[in-house]
């Protein structure tokens, strides 16, 4: 999402942008399949399948920006729950995937054969090593870091009130360190550990909780490259604690801007945390100092991609070529009608297509007040809703000028069906 969103502010005009998992996935593959020479830049290989992926690194100049660890690990996170520590049993050779079912979705082959036709990208100087561990150090690899533009904004904390003792800043998976936070919190029953928990996010009262917090927990306990979060906590209040991991991103932190946990050592972790808790001044401290070394990080990493992607892309202008392919377009224009759940209250339209349990709930609530709902399944046509009609896409009272929102699991067929069966302009259709 970072590099995608920093390119498309950079370099739009350079990149051709290419999404799978849209209604033309099958066409823009077949495409993918035939073209030679391009410059290529891979962010998430499993989208496209092993094959494809062979394919376009052998026929053309590819350029790999590695987001995990699936070069090596076929759960991408490498660490075995229970084991609270990274897992290297794969990097060497992949025979230990299926016994310690780590299969990946793509059923991952090992691309050793065609790794010196890819130009890897790496996010950090330990995934730099781990990517020459297992393709030998002739391996093309280049450190661009990471966009960091969204945290580089002026930092909007207030004064720190401290209304929490802890609070955990990640995602509900082992590999995050979340098993091992929650173990934390039943041996330190006498502290309080807030969780995110319903889906909390960032934009919906974490943010406010991190600022607060006397200490935030970012453990994860895989090989992380540069974690967004891990940025966020120290930006947003700066006393954090981490576990330190082998050929994690956290490694190249001095240990003195982090409280640096044992994720195999609860007790000893415990007691790091209490002594952090009981120490108002070394807290702040801790602050100053690793603020500091993010405003460095912060500057150093901008200017690293920008100079790559300067002379790589912008400069050097071999290898690019215009796409000309109708379907990539087409796909495209569906990924940029989609939107969030907060803009789809603020689009004023007669029409919402799909009787989904979505529907009806912003219905209910008053989110959304459509004239008619429109469905394909014709044993619901004329019944009413809360007092709105729910129509077929054929009737006469859908005005195909008008603005209509897709809300349904189902967003690929229905944009298929109103931009190619009803030829409704594709600006006038969004989904969700």
């Amino acid at each position: 999402g970072r590099l995608i969103e920093y390119i498309r502010n950079k370099y739009n005009y350079l990149f051709d942008f290419i999404h799978l998992g849209g209604p033309y996935d099958k066409e823009i593959k077949n495409f993918l399949y035939s073209i030679r020479n391009f410059k290529i830049l891979i962010i998430h290989p499993q989208t496209i399948g092993f094959e494809l992926f062979r394919n376009i690194s052998k026929y053309n100049k590819t350029y790999l920006y590695v987001m995990d660890n699936s070069f090596f690990c076929g759960a991408s996170y490498n660490v075995v729950r229970n084991e609270n520590e990274p897992c290297f049993r794969c990097l060497y050779d992949r025979k230990s995937e299926e016994e310690m079912n780590c299969l990946n979705i793509w059923n991952f082959c090992d691309f050793k054969d065609f790794a010196s036709k890819i130009i890897f990208l790496s996010q950090n100087k330990e995934q730099e090593k781990l990517i020459n561990i297992k393709f030998g150090l002739s391996t093309n690899v280049n450190n661009v870091g990471l966009n960091v533009s969204d945290i580089q904004k002026k930092n909007e904390r207030p004064k720190t009130k401290e209304r929490f003792d802890i609070v955990y800043h990640g995602s509900k998976h082992f590999s995050k360190g979340y098993d091992f936070a929650k173990a934390l919190n039943d041996e330190m029953e006498s502290y309080n550990i807030y969780f995110p928990e319903n889906g909390e996010s960032w934009n919906t009262g974490l943010k406010e909780k991190v600022q607060n917090a006397k200490i935030v927990l970012n453990p994860s306990v895989w090989s992380s490259p540069v974690e967004g979060a891990l940025l966020k906590s120290i930006k947003y209040n700066g006393c954090v604690a981490v576990c330190s991991a082998k050929y994690s991103f956290v490694n190249e932190i001095p240990s003195e801007n982090l409280i640096v946990l044992d994720s195999k050592d609860i007790k000893v972790s415990s007691k790091i945390l209490i002594e952090f808790l009981n120490n108002l001044d070394a807290r702040k401290k801790l602050r100053q100092k690793s603020k500091y070394w993010l405003r460095k990080f912060l500057k150093k990493s901008n200017l690293m991609m920008q100079s790559y992607f300067h002379n790589e892309f912008q400069s050097n202008k071999t290898y690019i070529q215009e796409i000309n392919n109708p379907y990539v377009q087409k796909q495209k224009n569906y990924f940029d009608s989609r939107i969030n759940e907060e803009e789809i209250v603020k689009i004023k339209t007669n029409y919402v297509f799909s009787f989904s349990l979505r529907t009806r709930y912003l219905i209910e609530n008053k989110l959304i007040s459509p004239k008619y709902i429109i469905d394909s399944n014709d044993e619901l046509h004329g019944k009413f809703f809360k007092g709105i009609e729910i129509i077929s896409p054929k009737s006469k009272h859908f005005n195909k000028k008008d603005k209509v929102i897709i809300i349904s699991y189902y967003s690929i067929n229905i944009f298929k069906l109103l931009t190619e069966e009803l030829e409704i302009d594709h600006k006038n259709i969004f989904w969700s």
